[in-house]
């Protein structure tokens, strides 16, 4: 028997003046449920709920019989299409009577 060995390469550097493939230039990439929590900071149970009850969140596509994915473009259009946050105005302070 022949030893294989395999050659570690480094990772290619990428040029400022590369252009993205064509191939790739006009996809969009398909995230899954983890990547979707964390762009939004949302947990899991808020993204189902959301599926459910929210008609302007994007949809999940099946892509095998276990996994869904959603669109990286949509999920980010959804986000920014949101409005900003705004904090309540501080509470009073209690005071007690003694």
């Amino acid at each position: 028997m022949s030893k294989r060995t395999t050659a570690i390469l480094p990772p290619r550097k990428a040029t400022a003046d590369a252009a993205p493939s064509p191939a790739r230039a006009g996809t969009d990439r398909m995230v899954d449920l983890i990547a979707v929590c964390s762009m939004l900071g949302i947990s899991k149970t808020t993204i189902y709920d959301k599926l459910r009850n929210d008609p302007t969140f994007p949809k999940s596509k099946k892509v095998g019989i276990r996994a869904v994915r959603w669109s990286e473009q949509a999920v980010k259009a959804w986000r920014d299409a949101l409005p900003e946050y705004e904090p309540m105005s501080p509470a009073k302070a209690i005071v007690r009577r003694t």
